[in-house]
């Protein structure tokens, strides 16, 4: 009865809380200096550290074959050898990133073969080879043998194709269904599975099933409740990884409501959270656009959306409290706002919205926006979040009843029974935070982009609790920051004695899984990119000598 209690009373601020709905904060948003070409269906991603843009279609609907990247301050205009408006983007372990297909001719007309790479250090594109189908609104992904798998299709027909470092890409098996803009998650070392709410018509597909690169199609119990949200534009594979192989989507029931499901292996199941995904804001319908875009080093995660007044939104998803806490920012009506268009994480934790369409493919926007949710919006995000449990605990009569009543009856049963036995206290010890640092030392577990706390306390013969509590009382450290930590310091050593080294090996020899969580970690350690602790240090090391 006790434990029955105690079980009630630990819940019980989670239950009021999402009684009350996640809290609502106003949302800064910055204005970038306009991008040099007005553009929509361009991809948008991180490479080296600088927000960068490729293809799309410009004003009057014509693909554009041009690129802009985003350095001291300002975009730098800069000529690919083919336009990929709708195309395939797959950013690489080495560095690079592949485009690929898109539209054959103005007015989305078409498709076609064409495959190129960007070369961010140089901010050059090398014309490289040939799709094995003509191919728009497509995905690829890359996995770790370094082969990348592509799959979906607009208008024509789809089936999975490779890249194994050839010229020309080459097929790989047929699918069970036809997509267009589909989601492709990694599932292991040499997997991945495929699956969209699109056909390729951009009809919706009523049995989902998934396709999986080595074995056979499958349908998620899941799906027969709730059904991936229709994107306007496929997801990068990194882009939903919330760490560990874990990926978030958008998925909504038959009513139109959203929430979020989460992805592990190839298991599908709802992601637990502490309120419902609001789906109005003073009334007025909210329309979620865009996949889950993940912060993998802040463990948050992000959708975006828009309502008819113009305000723009971004569903925060705290996924370091269990259940996962909700808040809502929001902006006030805005002058122009451009929605057919993929948020991207930037360096510092924010989201940008770059460039996109509000209303139609002829007229698209040079606008680029910053939206404020990263490390500066957390400690507004924590004191909301509080004032909402205190509203949610105060406000609402059921709830204070609950309370005196689970209280009055808590009293009553401890007094019919004999005090528990105190446990013994689980300090962390002097002597496991030494094994602790000589593991890092001798080891190096922090070099694997995978490692979790339990692997650490396994390599200790110890538990996970202990551990963490170790890291904290000895350090104030999490055990994230202190495993970036020693990350950090090892790309230091690679950067000085290995200068012309690529970025993306030391971010990759140093253990981390991607270069956006790589800049920000550095960052966020050193005060400096590493691109500038390297120009500092190196100076340093020539003038010495």
């Amino acid at each position: 009865m006790f434990k029955r209690i105690t079980l009630l009373l630990f819940l019980l601020p989670a239950i009021m809380t999402a009684m009350a709905g996640c809290p609502e904060l106003k949302m800064e948003v910055k204005r970038l200096p306009d991008l040099n070409v007005p553009r929509a269906g361009h991809a948008v991603f991180v490479a080296n550290g600088e927000l960068t843009v490729v293809g799309g279609h410009t004003s009057g609907f014509v693909p554009t074959a041009t690129a802009e990247y985003y350095s001291d301050g300002e975009w730098h205009l800069i000529n690919t050898v083919y336009t990929h408006d709708q195309g395939i983007c797959v950013p690489m372990s080495d560095g690079r990133v592949m485009l690929a297909g898109g539209h054959e001719k103005e007015l989305g007309i078409g498709q076609t073969y064409t495959v190129e790479f960007y070369h961010p250090t140089t901010h050059s594109f090398e014309g490289y080879g040939c799709l094995d189908k003509k191919r728009t609104w497509a995905c690829g992904i890359e996995l770790d043998s370094g082969r990348v798998v592509i799959s979906g299709n607009w208008y024509s027909d789809d089936g999975m194709e490779q890249f194994d470092g050839s010229r020309n890409l080459t097929a790989l098996r047929p699918v069970a269904q036809q997509r267009s803009k589909p989601y492709m998650l990694r599932t292991a070392k040499d997997n991945a599975i495929v699956f969209s709410a699109s056909d390729e018509h951009g009809d919706t597909i009523h049995d989902i099933i998934v396709d999986r690169i080595k074995g056979e199609p499958f349908t998620p119990p899941l799906f027969s409740t709730w059904r991936p949200k229709y994107l306007h534009y496929p997801p990068l594979c990194e882009e939903s990884d919330i760490g560990h192989g874990t990926y978030l989507l958008p998925v909504e029931d038959g009513t139109g409501q959203l929430a979020i499901a989460q992805v592990q292996g190839e298991t599908f199941s709802m992601l637990p959270t502490d309120a419902p995904v609001p789906m109005t804001f003073h009334q007025q319908p909210i329309t979620y656009f865009s996949p889950v875009i993940a912060d993998s080093l802040a463990q948050r995660a992000y959708i975006t959306g828009h309502d008819d007044s113009s305000r723009l939104f971004v569903l925060s998803v705290d996924c370091t409290k269990k259940p996962a806490a909700l808040t809502l920012f929001y902006t006030e009506p805005m002058d122009s706002l451009e929605v057919h268009v993929k948020p991207v994480l930037t360096p510092d934790g924010n989201l940008a919205l770059i460039g996109g369409m509000s209303e139609s493919n002829f007229e698209p926007s040079t606008v680029s926006l910053l939206l404020c949710v990263g490390t500066e919006a957390k400690a507004d995000i924590m004191a909301e979040a509080e004032t909402s449990t205190h509203l949610a605990w105060w406000l609402l009569p059921a709830g204070a009843l609950a309370i005196v009543a689970i209280v009055f009856l808590a009293i009553k049963v401890l007094k019919n029974n004999k005090p528990l036995k105190p446990q013994e206290s689980a300090a962390p010890s002097t002597d496991l935070m030494l094994r602790l640092r000589q593991l890092m030392d001798e080891q190096k577990p922090y070099l694997n982009a995978e490692l979790k706390l339990q692997d650490v306390a396994d390599m200790l013969n110890t538990n996970r609790t202990y551990v963490a509590d170790c890291i904290k009382a000895a350090t104030g450290q999490t055990f994230t920051l202190f495993i970036n930590t020693y990350r950090v310091e090892h790309a230091k050593q690679l950067l000085a004695q290995h200068p012309d080294k690529k970025m993306s090996a030391v971010c990759t020899e140093s253990g981390f899984g991607n270069e956006t969580s790589f800049f920000r970690t550095f960052k966020t350690i050193t005060d400096v990119t590493p691109n500038e602790w390297k120009l500092k240090n190196t100076d340093s090391i020539e003038n010495n000598s």
